[in-house]
């Protein structure tokens, strides 16, 4: 009996050590920056630097296009540049202007990730695009992942010209809980509430999920369109990836294209898979 207990004492105070680390360090698994990877080019991009409010200098790739409306492109947080351009492909070739921001901590940037940071580096996006001539109801905002928190704090509060949410997650909290099992968000510190930002927003919003994302589940996609009223994009099969299928893609530039019609884009969904 007391060797059972030795035991159970033991596993319990292991069990407790891991999750005293993985709260003290969970900034470190939230934002598993990559390493920088040398310079970074696509055809049309120029290399930009983007001046945030608490005095950094951060790189991002820009673009111009032909047509009224510019995105900005927030990756997930595993990501960097290089996936940013291929994720914003289709929007490219339709001839929409593209900026691709990388975050502080990330791509040899200074800086260090927590959520009021990248709501800084979100902001200093919009604002280079408005130096550059770009009204604030011509900025589109995408949030792919992580990258939903900063699109949905700056799409909202500067109330720009739409918000598409991909594979997002109702609060980081929320999304912690869910992958783990575990009663954690309270212990999480990046809160990234994205639904309660959407309650009550009046911008255009589109939301894309996949039915089988083992990262952040549908049922996020699902809550986050109820939250701000609209239709969620539903595609089969490309799990937690779908930024970068082909698919979205076509559905993200059909649902720009439809910003300019005289039908409102939260009346006019795309049809499920982008076809």
């Amino acid at each position: 009996m007391r060797i059972a207990i030795a035991i159970g004492a033991v596993v319990v105070g292991l069990a407790v050590a891991f999750l005293v680390v993985a709260v003290v360090a969970q900034r470190r698994f939230i934002y598993p920056a990559p390493r920088a990877t040398g310079e970074i080019s696509a055809p049309g991009f120029s290399r930009v630097v983007l001046h945030t409010a608490d005095s950094l200098d951060l790189g991002a790739l820009y673009r111009p296009g032909h047509r009224r409306r510019t995105v900005v492109f927030f990756h997930g947080n595993g990501d960097s540049l290089r996936g940013s351009i291929v994720a914003t492909q289709a929007i490219a070739a339709a001839g929409y202007g593209i900026l691709v921001p990388e975050y502080r901590g990330y791509g040899g940037n200074p800086g260090s990730p927590r959520e009021s940071g990248l709501y800084a580096d979100a902001r200093a996006a919009t604002a280079f695009l408005r130096r550059r001539g770009v009204a604030s109801g011509d900025i589109v905002a995408i949030g792919n992942s992580l990258g939903s928190g900063p699109a949905t704090e700056v799409a909202t509060g500067e109330k720009l010209g739409g918000l598409m949410i991909v594979s997002g997650f109702t609060s980081l909290p929320a999304a912690a809980a869910d992958a783990t099992g575990l009663p954690i968000a309270p212990l999480i510190w990046d809160k990234y509430d994205n639904a309660a930002k959407l309650t009550g927003s009046t911008i255009p919003i589109v939301v894309l999920h996949a039915d089988d994302d083992q990262v952040i589940p549908i049922a996020h996609g699902q809550r986050l369109a109820l939250a701000s009223k609209t239709f969620l994009l539903v595609f089969a099969g490309v799990g937690h990836g779908l930024a970068y299928a082909p698919a979205a893609g076509i559905a993200e530039v059909r649902w720009l294209d439809g910003l300019d019609s005289k039908t409102s884009s939260r009346t006019k969904p795309v049809p499920a898979g982008g076809d």
